[in-house]
This record gives structure tokens, C-alpha cells and sequence, in this order.
């Protein structure tokens, strides 16, 4: 009996500060948003029939509100199509600070309560921006910062990259020093190394050397020509042809030479998957920081690399804000199978919506603190 009154309470406790976050993270309407209903709401019922009244309001909030015609989320659909309920959802967060707690409400928000919509239907509804932001805001001041972050990089490297690698380093600047003298002088893993962006940012925190993985033949061209404009030499990294995942096969997929390239059974190009586990291996390294944003194929990459976690325990920079199922399964994996990982959440895109969603980990026996919500600069 005492237990069941344990429990109850223990429930009771996890739904009251379920809508404490719920009541901090939903927007509040404002002083004028108050006038314009009890005054001029009213006025227009008097002068307008019901039906013109109501098309005008509507007509009044799409002006004076937050309201787009276009998604403020572009979600893959989950191949396994995951549905979880709020408290699975939060469940998986657990421990986290309180920063990836109030991410994760928001994530589970769009990701399970906002309608999907195919890309090419998007433009006929209005979205309502202001109702998918956190109720932690990134300050003017910051917003200002990482737009001069981006334009310094494109101006230094001649091509553009985002707010995830030029400003945050894939979250990276937001470590305590401890974690960052950790991983310099190991060998740094970057999966979906596109273009080379990363790979120069990453040569910032001295690896032993870069294994770059990048099955575009495209994105490799556009990759070593980049880097080789940064002045960064052959010897300090390896551009590896293949894509990584959780058993050796062959796929096919559209080489379109960016950051988006999908799956495709149709596709014009054959793309050979191999393991980290089985590449380290082959290869004697010590891994030090392993960095993934595979367009919805995180929890495949790591399921063919948690040998070389466990064995290395690296620091972990994941972008898995592509559907619910990677960012939900690959953090259940990786709770399950590290022992005292710390795991926290970070938005490392240029405004407040949550399309650049990062995994942190790393182990607490090197920093056992919070990581920091914003870069210092």
C-alpha cells in the first residue's frame, strides 16, 4: 500500500512539474494582444456579420503574429514510424539539465503533435512560429554574433556553412576546458563531413588527425579543395569514401553534392555502409570526439559503434533533430550501453526553432557539470 502511495505521489510530482515547464514554455499573450480582444474584438462583432467578423480576426492575428507560409520544422518521416507519449518522450531525458528538458518539450511538440505535411503542400498553410519556440530566447546579441560568425567563415574559407559549425563548432565552444584538453590530441571522427566545414573548425582543437567520412563523390571533391584552402595538409586527415552504419551493405542514393543527401532505392549512385567499429578495427586509433548529422541514419551509425564508445569514451557531438525516432532511439542506446555519460541537449541553429537539435555526451569522470547554453563571446 505504501508503495502505490509512493508512486501516485511520485507521478503526481513528475506532472506538476510537467506543466510548470508547459506553462514557462508556452507563449503568453501580451498586454496589446488583451486590448485588441476586449475592445476591438467586440467593435467588430457590432459592425460586421459573423461571418466577415471572424475573417477579419483571423486577418488581424496572421498580421500582428509570428505566422509564415512555410514549416518552421522539415522532418524526415521515421522509417519505423516511433510514437511516443509525452511522458515516454520526457522519460528519455531524464537527468538532463534543466535547458534539454525544456528542449525536449519543444521538440516533442512539433515532432509529435505537428501535422506532416508533404513539402510540396507546405505553402498553403500558415504556421504559427511564435507557438514552436522555447521559452529560452537567444538574445539580440547573440543572434548578431552568429551572423558575424557565418560571414566570417565565408569570407575566410569562400563557401557558406551554418551556424552549427561556424559559430558553435557543433557544440564544441560550449565544453568546459577539461573536455576539450580530453579529446586534443586524438583522433577526431567526423561522420557527414560534407564539404569540409567541420573538419577546418575541427583542426582548432588539435587532433591527432581528422577521419572524415563522406560518400559523396561530390561533396569529397568540394571537401579536399576546401580544405586545402585552409591550409590544412593531407597528413592531418583521411577522406574516407564510404557512409557508416550498423552492418557492411551497399545503398543506393542521388549524389546531389550538399548537405542533404537521402536515400533513394532509385537512386543514380551506390554508396558502400561499413561500421566504425569494424573501420577501428582495421585502424589503431584512439578516438577522442565522434560528431554524426547523417540526415536521419544516426541510430544505424551508432548501433555499428558503441564498441569504440565503450572502449574509447569519447566525447559525442550528435545531430539528431531529423525525425523523433533518431534523436529518441539513439539516446536510449547510448544510456543503455555508457556507463556515467553525462547527455544534454543544445539548438545550435541561428534563431529559436529547434532544426539544428545536438546530442552532447561525454564522461563524467573528466567534467561532471552542466555545459553551457550559449558561447562566451
Amino acid at each position: 500500500m505504501e508503495d502505490r502511495d509512493s508512486a501516485e505521489q511520485s507521478r503526481a510530482e513528475r506532472e506538476e512539474k510537467r506543466e510548470k515547464r508547459r506553462a514557462q514554455w508556452m507563449p503568453r499573450p501580451g498586454r496589446g494582444r488583451g486590448i485588441v480582444v476586449g475592445i476591438l474584438y467586440p467593435l467588430i462583432d457590432l459592425l460586421f456579420s459573423y461571418k466577415y467578423a471572424q475573417r477579419i480576426k483571423i486577418a488581424m492575428n496572421v498580421l500582428g503574429s509570428d505566422w509564415r507560409m512555410s514549416s518552421p520544422y522539415t522532418f524526415f518521416p521515421d522509417p519505423m514510424g516511433h510514437k511516443y507519449s509525452h511522458d515516454e518522450f520526457m522519460d528519455i531525458f531524464k537527468d538532463t539539465d534543466t535547458h534539454s528538458l525544456d528542449l525536449a518539450e519543444k521538440f516533442y511538440e512539433c515532432s509529435m503533435k505537428m501535422p506532416q505535411i508533404p513539402p510540396k503542400y507546405e505553402r498553403m498553410f500558415f504556421y504559427n512560429f511564435s507557438y514552436f519556440k522555447s521559452s529560452w530566447k537567444k538574445s539580440a546579441n547573440v543572434k548578431r554574433q552568429i551572423r558575424k560568425d557565418i560571414a566570417a567563415f565565408q569570407k575566410k574559407y569562400g563557401f557558406y556553412c551554418g551556424s552549427e559549425v561556424s559559430h558553435y563548432h557543433h557544440g564544441l565552444r560550449l565544453l568546459d576546458k577539461s573536455l576539450l584538453n580530453y579529446i586534443s590530441g586524438r583522433a577526431f571522427i567526423d561522420v557527414g563531413a560534407c564539404q569540409g566545414d567541420s573538419s577546418i573548425i575541427f583542426k582548432n582543437y588539435s587532433p591527432s588527425k581528422i577521419y572524415a567520412f563522406e560518400p559523396s563523390r561530390k561533396n569529397r571533391d568540394a571537401y579536399e579543395k576546401n580544405v586545402a584552402h585552409a591550409g590544412i595538409s593531407k597528413d592531418t586527415y583521411e577522406l574516407v569514401p564510404f557512409g557508416l552504419g550498423d552492418a557492411e551493405k551497399e545503398i543506393r542514393f542521388n549524389d546531389i553534392g550538399t548537405g542533404s543527401n537521402v536515400l533513394d532505392d532509385s537512386g543514380d549512385n551506390v554508396c558502400k555502409i561499413i561500421t566504425l567499429d569494424s573501420f577501428c578495427k582495421n585502424t589503431v586509433i584512439d578516438v577522442g570526439l565522434v560528431k554524426i548529422d547523417l540526415e536521419g541514419m544516426g541510430e544505424q551509425m551508432i548501433r555499428g559503434s558503441l564498441e569504440t564508445i565503450e572502449k574509447y569514451r569519447p566525447v559525442l557531438c550528435l545531430a539528431l533533430y531529423h525525425h523523433a525516432g533518431e534523436l529518441c532511439e539513439t539516446t536510449k542506446l547510448l544510456r543503455e550501453r555508457l556507463k556515467n555519460y553525462r547527455f544534454e541537449l543544445r539548438e545550435l541553429s541561428d534563431h529559436d526553432l529547434c532544426c539544428e537539435m545536438t546530442l552532447i555526451a561525454w564522461p563524467e569522470e573528466i567534467f561532471n557539470g552542466d555545459c553551457a547554453k550559449e558561447c562566451n563571446c
